[in-house]
């Protein structure tokens, strides 16, 4: 017989404008569904929650009284674990989900302003071990993979492919009903499992990176991708899934130069070479990167001291670049 079940099914939206004095904290249903001390009777808690942060961040705060395995499915939006001081780690992007083997203590997520959608279920202890014996690799990876702080394990990371769409896409048609016990729910959970566990098999996953194996991508990133418009740090801070304070902090401590700066170099070395050759000021602000030639002269005449007209077909020019 199958577990008995809760679902809210219906999405439910959290707000936390600028002025709201305290960011969330554990009576907030979002952190309740997620991480919740199970009732007797029920194993097994799902939820589907939109939260929308209206401050540049906000933090979940939350207690666990009980070890849960707990499954993240982010289907729009950035989540991330916070360690001790507060810097993320473990982070989610849309479209993304993993498993958090979790013991007793407390724990903290960070939400970035914008709009977030995601779909969590928790195991108990109980179940846990009930069904873990028919998920092989996914079992052993949570007897042999080290905890961090001694209290948390996270799993690895996947992508949210069509197969877990679908899935999710029938959840999301479910009638709106505040509670319910149904045993399909617990099925849905199952094939959820089950396609995790054969991503697994596969290989079919992604690593999280720590933070200097990361900014070591983001460099070779700018150095190929230095003359696209949208090569911008709020745009690295995306794409390598991380916070824009925390890429900047750690890039410039490794390389002692920042992003910014970085992809000023380039695109000024790149400036001048194709001036001597004649290039128009209009060619060369396309293939630096720049969004008009005002920006790009204003620039050019900010970094070598002198406007690119002066430097245009002039190879005996004093260079005044570092």
């Amino acid at each position: 017989m199958a577990p008995s079940c809760i679902l809210i099914a219906d999405t439910a939206t959290f707000v936390v404008h600028p002025y709201f004095p305290l960011d969330v904290h554990c009576y907030f249903p979002y952190t309740a569904a997620l991480l919740r001390q199970f009732l007797p009777g029920h194993t097994l808690f799902m939820d589907l929650c939109s939260y929308r942060i209206e401050r540049k961040r906000a933090t979940v705060y939350a207690k666990v009284k009980h070890p849960v395995l707990i499954f993240c499915y982010l289907l729009q939006g950035r989540i991330a674990g916070l360690d001790k001081q507060g810097q993320p780690e473990a982070l989610l992007s849309g479209k993304q989900y993993a498993g958090f083997n979790l013991r007793d203590g407390r724990y903290r997520l960070g939400l970035e302003k914008g709009r977030h959608l995601v779909l969590n279920f928790a195991l108990d202890k109980k179940l846990m071990l009930l069904i873990l014996k028919n998920y092989p690799t996914l079992a052993r990876l949570i007897r042999e993979q080290p905890f961090l702080d001694d209290k948390r394990q996270a799993l690895p990371l996947c992508k949210i492919d069509f197969g877990i769409t679908r899935i999710i896409s029938r959840l999301q048609k479910m009638p709106k009903l505040k509670t319910f016990a149904e045993p399909f729910l617990f099925d849905l959970v199952l094939e959820l499992l089950m396609h995790y566990e054969t991503q697994l098999q596969s290989g079919n996953f992604l690593y999280y990176q720590t933070t200097q194996e990361k900014i070591y991508d983001v460099k070779e990133f700018i150095q190929s991708n230095y003359t696209d418009p949208a090569c911008q740090v709020s745009q690295l801070a995306r794409e390598f899934n991380s916070t824009r304070k925390t890429l900047a902090r750690e890039y410039k401590k490794e390389f002692g130069i920042s992003m910014k700066e970085h992809i000023t170099k380039l695109r000024m070395k790149l400036a001048l070479q194709l001036l001597e050759q004649n290039c128009l000021i209009k060619e060369v602000t396309r293939a630096t990167g720049y969004q008009n030639p005002f920006s790009f002269s204003r620039m050019f005449k900010k970094y070598y001291g002198y406007p690119p007209e002066k430097r245009k077909g002039n190879k005996g020019f004093l260079c005044l670049a570092y």
